[in-house]
């Protein structure tokens, strides 16, 4: 896998944070599918949500590696505040565990190894994404696209904790917006398209094959903040994987809790 960061360029001065809308995306819950109630079960349960809820404070997809970070792992069920169990329907075979984790100890354990993270309050972003294929067609992802872009997207997002907004990519859209203004990155226009969802920025990639797998492009605008990527990668899988890490990675940067 190759990855490059292009460029990041921050236009302005940072705004406060408080001016984003807050979207709490509950980020100190984690709920998990388990066989029984048996303490064994629910221990390795709460240790795979309490990584979870670590990548999304961080957005570092490794951060249970990391010396300071992997001890207190291999205690999760001491950050543990509650838990409970539900059936998703009576004919389920899995229980749904539901836990929440202490907040306080949480980011006292981030402060204390130095490692930046950010709050529940996020900025929501409305993501513009055109996908070129090998005959040269081009997609726009919108909210109701089939296939598995759309749902990696959305997988990815939630995984890092992002409040992700998809068009709609219907009558009012698709008179606005072409795919050629999200190849080019013609901004003035997706804003102007994207004024219907109210969101606090944007995320615009374009996805084309090349020799090897594919290429991608990507201009992340926030405020008046703008960063830029460009990252290639085997599958279209993996570029979004990479593009979500960037995305929060860069975020935390900008809006770390201090």
């Amino acid at each position: 896998m190759k990855k490059t960061i292009l460029s990041a360029l921050v236009i302005a001065a940072l705004f406060p944070f408080s001016l984003f809308a807050s979207t709490d995306v509950g980020l100190y819950e984690a709920e998990l599918p388990v066989m029984s109630q048996a303490d064994e079960e629910r221990t390795q349960a709460v240790t795979t949500g309490f990584q979870q809820l670590l990548i999304r404070l961080t957005g570092d997809p490794q951060i249970e590696k990391k010396p300071e970070i992997r001890e207190a792992v291999s205690r999760a069920n001491y950050f543990v505040e509650d838990f409970n169990y539900a059936l998703p329907t009576p004919q389920a075979s899995t229980y749904t565990l539901h836990v929440r984790y202490h907040a306080i100890d949480i980011n006292r354990l981030l402060r204390k190894a130095d490692i930046p993270f950010w709050g529940e309050a996020r900025p929501s972003i409305l993501v513009w994404v055109a996908v070129k294929d090998k005959n040269n067609s081009v997609e726009i992802i919108g909210d109701e696209s089939h296939g598995n872009i759309l749902a990696n997207l959305r997988q990815q997002g939630d995984k890092f904790g992002l409040p992700l907004i998809y068009p709609l990519m219907d009558v009012n859209d698709m008179e606005l917006v072409s795919a050629s203004d999200i190849t080019s990155m013609a901004l003035p226009v997706l804003q102007k398209a994207g004024q219907r969802y109210s969101p606090n920025g944007y995320l615009i990639g374009k996805i084309a094959p090349v020799a090897d797998g594919y290429d991608s492009e990507w201009e992340l605008i926030v405020d008046k903040n703008h960063w830029k990527w460009t990252l290639e990668n085997k599958t279209i899988d993996g570029i979004i994987a990479d593009a979500m890490t960037a995305t929060s990675q860069t975020l935390v940067k900008q809006f770390r809790v201090t």
